[in-house]
């Protein structure tokens, strides 16, 4: 058995050694901050943001994740496609997924393969969207023998439960339209996004807001405790960002 050694880091770290791996993998700005929240998230409530970081930034193709999605749009439906030259990465997209579903006045998005909705670097992007639009969003995607329901609400909380049937679950919940209800149907293999105006989750089911923003209060104030030989590799990577001053 390997023992793991440990070493405490701020936030601030985090996200400084994050931010120049991001754009060392030739990320914009913008984008970088975006994403180095979701991977503090990640961090806080999964203990896995500093491994996805890795994963990320020490492969060897620098573009890997810079895919763009190609989107269609069909009646009540809106057809997210990953672009067929490159994988689809979460931890780029999940934020434009959320974005593009909440966006669409009919209420409903597809996926065309499952999109990991209740993955730690996807929580903040689909809670971030819920706030921007004031209703909940759900997620609903097949898993082997039954369904997976994500929800984040207007106000910030956040859980994920498995259903039997997540067409029959939400229709008994939460107001939800005809069309919702045959998306979900038709497109079982896939992931279905709704917005709806009521939450479908029991209390005990979700991570409040207020339980969200204490783990982040606690870290910022005690650190957090991250993989040792994981991080120094990142941020030995980190390094090769660097700044030329004029002389």
């Amino acid at each position: 058995m390997t023992n793991t050694t440990q070493t405490r880091i701020s936030v601030r770290d985090l996200r400084d050694t994050s931010l120049r791996c991001l754009r060392l993998s030739s990320i914009s700005d913008g984008l970088s901050k975006y994403l180095i929240d979701q991977i503090v998230f990640a961090m806080l409530h999964y203990n896995t943001g500093v491994q996805a970081l890795a994963k990320l930034a020490l492969l060897d193709d620098p573009e890997h994740g810079a895919g763009q999605l190609s989107v269609d749009t069909d009646d009540c439906v809106a057809v997210v496609r990953r672009s067929e030259d490159r994988q689809f990465c979460p931890l780029y997209d999940s934020h434009r997924v959320f974005d593009f579903a909440s966006a669409e006045r009919c209420g409903v998005t597809v996926l065309p393969q499952r999109y990991p909705s209740d993955s730690p670097l996807a929580a903040l992007a689909i809670i971030k969207a819920a706030g921007n639009i004031g209703k909940s969003i759900v997620a609903v995607s097949a898993a082997d023998d039954n369904w997976i329901v994500t929800v984040a609400t207007d106000d910030g909380d956040y859980g994920s439960v498995h259903v039997d049937d997540a067409a029959t679950f939400l229709s008994q919940r939460c107001h939800i339209s005809a069309d919702q209800i045959d998306a979900i149907e038709k497109y079982r293999a896939h992931t279905v996004i709704v917005t709806v105006n009521e939450n479908p989750l029991r209390k005990g089911e979700l991570k409040s807001a207020a339980d969200i923003n204490a783990r982040r209060d606690e870290a910022l104030r005690d650190g957090l405790l991250v993989d040792s030989d994981v991080w120094e590799k990142v941020r030995a990577h980190s390094r090769d960002f660097l700044v030329d001053l004029p002389a």
